[in-house]
């Protein structure tokens, strides 16, 4: 799933604004990091198990209560096809 482009013209001026990293925020990366550790990277091995991370929870709990009082907007330096759903994130992800 993919969302619409935002931009803080798009977000409610009456609520701070919380910017949150996917990997390794709320995306348990610690799997795949292998990849990327030597030389050469291999930055497609390594956004290919993407699919396979497990949510953060100390990451995740954050969000959430950020979300009380923020607009909460994701970002991630994903390619968009290994950007595509993320289960268990509340509120649903954002992508510019």
């Amino acid at each position: 799933m993919s969302g619409p482009d935002v931009s803080v013209e798009n977000l409610p001026a009456e609520r701070a604004i919380a910017i949150v990293d996917i990997d390794g925020v709320v995306a348990d990366v610690r799997h795949r990091l292998h990849h990327i550790t030597g030389r050469p990277k291999d930055w497609d091995a390594f956004f290919a198990e993407a699919h396979a991370d497990p949510p953060h929870g100390e990451g995740l709990r954050i969000v959430h209560t950020l979300a009380a009082d923020h607009e909460v907007v994701y970002v991630t330096g994903r390619p968009r096809a290994s950007a595509e759903g993320y289960p268990g994130l509340a509120p649903p992800p954002r992508y510019r």
